[in-house]
């Protein structure tokens, strides 16, 4: 049995260092493709022009760079997407500031500064993207069966035997 309708967790409070956190919930399956949307959209914009980079706090040389190496480009579509799941989903940051140590406001440019370090954009995406990647948790999602197979399927092969240890000779060795 699935159980639809679960209602996403209330706010969280995710600790980034001293005296630095932010209040998230986690992203639904809605905001998630909003985020990936958002992400297709901005490499549509940036190609016609650098309106879009600056929106992500981006130079111009970053889309050169991007665009000739799709390791590179799938990289940044992560980091847009999240950004984008990170809007819609973080409600209020306190202790996150820039170089100089000012206080910097919770926006677009600043939350993709964020998720471009990597430790952060880990820690990120699987608290905000957690409800998505751990349906059994609540009961949702089959468990996998001894063998590997979803749970009720039949198996495919049987058990493997465990071969029997070699006769000692009796001689020492």
């Amino acid at each position: 049995m699935i159980r639809i309708g679960i209602q996403p967790k209330t706010a969280q409070r995710l600790d980034l260092g001293p005296d630095a956190w932010l209040l998230y919930r986690e992203a639904t399956a809605i905001e998630n493709e909003a985020g990936q949307a958002a992400a297709r959209d901005f490499f549509r914009k940036a190609r016609d022009g650098a309106a879009a980079l600056a929106d992500y706090g981006l130079g111009e040389q970053a889309l050169d760079a991007y665009a000739t190496d799709s390791a590179l480009s799938a990289g940044l579509s992560s980091v847009v997407s999240l950004t984008e799941i990170g809007l819609l989903c973080i409600s209020e940051w306190h202790g996150v500031g820039n170089e100089a140590g000012e206080p910097l406001e919770l926006n677009r440019s600043n939350l993709c500064a964020m998720m471009r370090d990597p430790g952060l954009f880990a820690v990120l995406r699987e608290r905000l993207l957690a409800r998505l990647f751990a349906i059994d948790d609540e009961g949702n999602g089959s468990k996998l069966s001894r063998n590997g197979a979803q749970a009720g399927a039949d198996d495919i092969a049987r058990d493997a035997e465990t071969p029997e240890a070699p006769a000692h000779s009796g001689g020492e060795a």
